[in-house]
């Protein structure tokens, strides 16, 4: 991956990217093409990558009782990643699979931890990113706990527009927690609404 990409990764969290950093990133991140329904993690597996997703979609979930569960979605210029996986080294409760064509940058947790070790920026980079991923895991289980279907469904396209788009009508409601007839009966209301 190029530089102006590494620099864009850095200039997302505000974080400055010294020219010595550059290059020693560029020796050690690596990059994958993904097809639509690629695993990048299957549960049980171990997480040994954190990933930037440079183009296309991916999901985390975990399956329950036979049934999917959908607990995030990540687009482009975002990392994934199985946190407690990754920091523990102990198999994952997650599978992450693209939804889409995907190209995506990886960097292994050795050299995540040489990078850390020779990088005050990488490390601060890595410690943002864990913290944007743990709090998008919190905001959802307290909204899953505390706010209806149809707000949960009016924050995700908030801060999502595209996601309709994108990500198939049954994932949309594994993510809220709903089936896939209730995701369609607050979608009529919400027309409905908007109309009248």
């Amino acid at each position: 991956m190029t530089h102006s990409l590494f620099t864009a990764i850095f200039n997302k969290y505000g974080i400055g990217f010294p020219t010595e950093e550059q290059a020693l990133m560029s020796t050690i991140v690596r990059s994958k093409h993904f097809d639509k329904k690629d695993y990048l993690l299957r549960a049980g597996e171990i997480e040994r990558n954190m990933w930037w997703i440079a183009s296309g979609a991916v999901r985390l979930f975990y399956e329950k009782d036979g049934e999917e569960v959908d607990t995030m979605f990540t687009f482009e210029n975002s990392f994934v990643t199985s946190c407690a996986s990754l920091l523990s080294q102990a198999p994952s409760s997650y599978s992450i699979q693209t939804l889409e064509t995907s190209e995506v940058m990886y960097i292994s947790k050795s050299n995540l931890d040489f990078l850390y070790d020779r990088s005050k920026n990488a490390e601060r980079l890595g410690r943002l990113s864990l913290e944007g991923l743990y709090l998008a895991k919190e905001e959802r289980d307290r909204s899953l706990r505390s706010d209806s279907a149809t707000d949960r469904y009016l924050q995700l396209i908030g801060t999502q527009p595209d996601l309709l788009q994108r990500i198939p009508q049954k994932y949309i409601a594994s993510y809220l927690g709903i089936t896939p007839e209730s995701l369609s009966r607050i979608r009529k209301n919400l027309v409905k609404t908007a109309v009248s």
